[in-house]
């Protein structure tokens, strides 16, 4: 079980909100609370009072990616709704979901600890809530929305976010040591009072790479808004403090505590300390934007402001551009249900994810949640988790598979082996889902039998739960992966995978025959092929009818060469190319006795001399 995926399963069993900021590649990896659809701008009534807060979804003009990477627009109609909920079953019950919680004792606790999913938790309203009969519309002209299963549509994101749970945190500081303290060993930051003014900054080493090469990052926590009195703070905190915590490795995030909004920049580096510019070709995911859900309510969104860069959401994503739901000041992606599986890796959890194009060394993320429980009388604020990583909410592509022959050339009878090494997606890097469907072929010639075949995993243990077929007709071996395996085995840490195939020449090859062969994966519906491996045939040589026990009468070519045997030195040679030939005669001069003469055939096989008896008489005279 790879390292991303468990950081995942433990952060939900906490019931943990998680906005994941992705740097693409392929997809965003977060999780979500889940629940059904809501329009927003809800009426909320607990047991002390009645709150309004506003999330209404806004008349867009998106853009659609097509198979050539062309972007059209399209208008998707106004949509404003006022929901009135007053309790949690006016709310559809979740897929899957996890929000964090603060109840009597106050710990957090999940709305469902078994989802094994990351999910941001956060606040109800805050002052300043706009009468929600009178929303603002928004219209992202950037917004560009992935079509369902199209595979034709690839971020190639050059930013590549590690997320290997490796602490590189070097230092934390905050700007205003007079009403903030630091607690090393959990990386925390307690501030009393906070203002606007107020920032905490963290130093991070080597995180990942940028056009391959490696990048540090800088990351300042600023802007903070407090969450209202009109919910106990998670975790006891006394009312007017904030905590922000930092996790040692880049990739684990931070945690806020009691914070309803904050602005997160982050800017990378190389080693030298020279600041990385991104030239729209990074990319950050934020995900596991969740809306209601049974035991938890209010919503949780993102904005990066650049009007000349690209966002990106999938088709069936229940984020939508609309006000800011803690300050109805300007608009976010805002995420209005909880309808998605909230696990990373898990199939739709990518509709609960905005994908945002970079330009420029610095980029600044506004962050908000209205999220908290539903599940005991006090019902506490949620506290949230922002992640970062580098998947997108764009297809992964595949590395391109590699096949290669043991045998350049081979005769009749001779084991050739094949091997097809398929090389997989690193979970919550490139990648936001686990595959769904694989299936990977080799094409073998028609001068080879198949003889078997095993799928082995990078440790080189075989996979019995692959099916491997074989079609005498097409000469096709075909490895087939069951979905279980795929969804719980599957580590998808950038492992490689081996088909690997035996076969054997077939009798009857003609001499300088080529045979070719091809592989192929085809995972997640998307083919992708591997270059071509050629083996040529050695015809077979043909037994010789008379006495073969001659060593010359089973040769080709004989080279004799005449030797002093005190120097080494070669005196002479002489080639002779008659096939099955017992006897050859060589003209010889100079000859000693102490001098030998060796014969090799055409295997390098040293064959003994045969002399006629008068040999040595008959070169004296």
């Amino acid at each position: 079980m790879n390292v991303r995926y468990e950081r995942a399963k433990y952060l939900g069993l906490l019931g943990i909100s998680l906005f994941s900021f992705s740097l693409l590649q392929s997809q965003s990896t977060t999780a979500h609370a889940a629940t059904n659809s809501l329009d927003q701008s809800s009426v909320v009534s607990d047991a002390s009072q009645e709150k309004t807060y506003t999330g209404i979804p806004k008349s867009n003009t998106l853009k659609s990616a097509d198979s050539n990477g062309q972007v059209s627009t399209e208008s998707t109609g106004t949509g404003s709704s006022t929901g009135i909920v007053s309790d949690a079953t006016k709310v559809e019950k979740s897929v899957t979901e996890t929000t964090s919680v603060n109840d009597a004792t106050g710990t957090d606790s999940s709305d469902n600890a078994t989802s094994g999913t990351n999910s941001t938790g956060a606040n109800n309203d805050q002052t300043g809530i706009a009468d929600p009969t009178k929303p603002t519309v928004a219209d992202p002209k950037n917004l560009v929305v992935i079509k369902k299963n199209d595979s034709t549509v690839h971020l190639d994101n050059q930013l590549k976010i590690s997320t290997d749970s490796v602490a590189n945190i070097k230092k934390v500081t905050a700007s205003n040591p007079d009403n903030s303290a630091y607690n090393d060993t959990t990386k925390t930051v307690t501030i009393t009072d906070p203002t606007a003014t107020d920032m905490v900054t963290a130093e991070y080493g080597v995180v990942g790479t940028y056009q391959g090469k490696n990048v540090t990052a800088k990351v300042t926590v600023g802007n903070l808004v407090k969450h209202t009195e009109d919910h106990p703070e998670p975790s006891n905190l006394p009312a007017n403090e904030v905590q922000i915590k930092f996790h040692p490795d880049f990739g684990g995030g931070i945690e806020t505590y009691n914070v309803a909004q904050d602005e997160v920049t982050i800017a990378f580096f190389d080693e030298q300390g020279n600041p990385i510019i991104i030239n729209k070709d990074g990319y950050i995911t934020v995900g596991s934007l969740n809306g209601p859900s049974v035991n938890t309510m209010g919503n949780e969104y993102v904005d990066y402001d650049n009007p000349n860069t690209s966002v990106y959401i999938t088709e069936d994503s229940v984020v939508q551009y609309q006000a800011n739901p803690v300050t109805n000041t300007g608009d976010a992606y805002v995420g209005t249900s909880s309808d998605f599986t909230d696990k990373l890796g898990a199939p739709t959890s990518e509709n609960g994810a905005v994908t945002f194009q970079l330009a420029g060394n610095s980029f600044t993320f506004l962050n908000g949640t209205t999220r908290y429980t539903l599940k005991n009388k006090n019902h506490h604020w949620s506290y949230a988790l922002t992640t970062f990583n580098s998947a997108t909410v764009a297809p992964a592509q595949t590395p391109k598979p590699v096949l290669s022959v043991d045998k350049t050339s081979a005769k009749a009878g001779d084991v050739v082996n094949y091997q097809l090494d398929q090389q997989v997606n690193t979970l919550g890097e490139d990648t936001l889902l686990r595959y769904q469907s694989w299936i990977q072929t080799v094409t073998l010639p028609s001068e080879v039998t198949y003889q078997q075949a095993n799928l082995l995993d990078s440790n080189g243990n075989v996979i019995s739960d692959a099916l491997i077929t074989y079609d005498s007709k097409t000469h096709q071996v075909s490895v087939t992966l069951p979905s279980d395996y795929l969804q719980s085995t599957m580590p998808l840490t950038g492992e490689t995978y081996s088909l690997k195939i035996k076969t054997r020449v077939n009798a009857g090859v003609s001499n300088g025959e080529n045979g070719s062969a091809s592989g192929a994966s085809t995972i997640d519906k998307a083919a992708n092929v591997s270059d071509n491996v050629d083996t040529v045939y050695v015809a077979p040589i043909t037994e010789v009818p008379n006495d073969t026990s001659d060593p010359l009468a089973r040769t080709h070519t004989l080279t004799l060469r005449l030797v002093n045997l005190s120097t080494g030195k070669v005196i002479s040679e002489q080639v002779s190319k008659k096939d099955y030939q017992s006897q050859y005669i060589f003209q010889v001069p100079n000859l000693q006795k102490r001098e030998l003469v060796v014969l090799w055939n055409d295997f390098s096989e040293k064959v003994d001399c045969k002399f006629n008896p008068n040999f040595w008489t008959n070169l004296s005279a």
